[in-house]
């Protein structure tokens, strides 16, 4: 039993993968926290979604570029143990984020990414 008015630890928290995303932020002082510092992380989601946009649109040029490679040469589209290498190097190089969190991220990018190859 612990001492009166003394409190027992938080247990520890699930990142997901928006608090891991947002982690590296500057967090706002007790007193900022309010509607100011929202429109500013905001502001900030937003520049960083316009980026990852542009990256995912380079992606998917290479995608097309590959697909018309494989078609020509009558190779299947499908490449199963490509996209687990491609898994296993993005789980890989997640530092602050659940490996895993990461993981369905590019499973989901992927299968995306099938339709236009």
């Amino acid at each position: 039993m612990g001492v009166k008015g003394s409190r027992s630890p938080e247990p520890p928290r699930r990142r997901t993968l928006l608090a891991g995303m947002l982690g590296g932020m500057a967090q706002p002082q007790e007193k900022d926290a309010g509607p100011r510092a929202l429109a500013e992380y905001r502001q900030r989601i937003d520049a960083i979604d316009r980026r990852m946009v542009g990256l995912l649109e380079e992606r998917a040029k290479a995608v097309r570029q590959i697909g018309r490679v494989k078609r020509q040469r009558g190779m299947p589209i499908e490449a199963p143990e490509r996209e687990q290498q491609v898994l296993r190097n993005v789980m890989a190089a997640a530092r602050s984020l659940p490996p895993e969190s990461v993981k369905r991220v590019w499973e989901r990018i992927l299968t995306e990414m099938k339709s236009i190859e």
